[in-house]
């Protein structure tokens, strides 16, 4: 943010009128959003493989699944995973948050609650997406064991 603003500034005190000022900022955003580093490009190439894939793996799995018991179930099927992940993320994130308030009273970082509960609302979110696949993936960041073994804990 600070580097279009500086560049704002800058072509204000050169006397530039305000439609030529406006396209230099712009251009100056568009190079800020195309300027990655070399881990950046790497994240986003991963980011927006996760886009395409994880839709085409969430339909593929519906169909296959709505093809094995029918299609009344497997809609029935999602609607139970969003109620159950909803209320086992609620579960799961007042206890959390009970945990990291007692131990913050002892003068305590929360550090491990905090990552915990980053987990459950992922976990929530990915619960409460419909598909089975997003929803596996929910379940373990929920629950504590499996969340213990997940990289978030």
């Amino acid at each position: 943010m600070a580097g279009p603003c500086k560049i704002m500034l800058r072509r204000r005190e050169r006397g530039m009128s305000a439609c030529s000022l406006s396209v230099c900022v712009e251009r100056e955003w568009m190079k800020e959003l195309v300027r990655f580093k070399g881990g950046d490009v790497l994240l986003l190439r991963v980011l927006i493989f996760i886009l395409i894939v994880v839709p085409i793996i969430e339909i593929w799995a519906l169909l296959q699944v709505g093809e094995w018991i029918g299609a009344w179930p497997t809609v029935l099927a999602v609607i139970a995973t969003g109620i159950v992940g909803g209320y086992l993320a609620r579960w799961q994130g007042l206890q959390t948050y009970r945990l990291a308030q007692l131990q913050m009273q002892r003068g305590e970082l929360p550090g491990d609650a905090l990552l915990d509960g980053i987990c459950i609302l992922t976990g929530g979110l990915l619960l409460l997406t419909p598909g089975f696949f997003t929803d596996s993936v929910g379940f373990v960041l929920l629950l504590p064991l499996t969340r213990g073994l997940s990289s978030c804990g």
